[in-house]
């Protein structure tokens, strides 16, 4: 055992090793959440939650709010903490039901919307189906 002035390195020697044990835990998990967020950043695909729900005009009769005669309703990318992309597609147009799919950068509900039939100037109110796409998305 080495000695200097009489006293023991093994207490020193045990702190240096227990602090640089702890530095190696550190950085490992710096590393791990690193390799987390490269991970979830490179995702960039479109995940698809839930299933398809297609709707039609024959389904809805006077609660149809489109002015196509079908659809299918959607929920992409949605997270834990990221709601949803609340879309219907229609053949292969993709248009947002909602504000996180309006960002996404789908097309805009409003050209499909149909007008009120007794209500000059407005628009048919297409909330259910809001709500039918946004179950697919938990």
């Amino acid at each position: 055992m080495v000695e200097l002035t009489g006293r023991s390195l093994l207490p020193y020697l045990g702190a240096a090793s227990r602090r640089s044990g702890q530095l190696w835990k550190q950085a490992g998990l710096a590393v791990g959440l690193l390799v987390v967020a490269v991970a979830l950043v490179g995702c960039s695909a479109v995940v698809q939650q839930g299933k398809d729900v297609e709707v039609t005009r024959a389904q809805f009769v006077k609660f149809w709010a489109f002015t196509v005669e079908s659809g299918i309703l959607k929920c992409l990318n949605a997270t834990e903490r990221r709601k949803g992309e609340a879309i219907l597609d229609v053949n292969g147009v993709t248009y947002a039901l909602n504000e996180t799919a309006e960002k996404a950068g789908h097309s805009p509900i409003d050209v499909i919307i149909a007008p009120h039939p007794s209500v000059e100037g407005t628009k048919i109110n297409y909330h259910k189906f809001i709500e039918l796409a946004e179950e697919e998305c938990f």
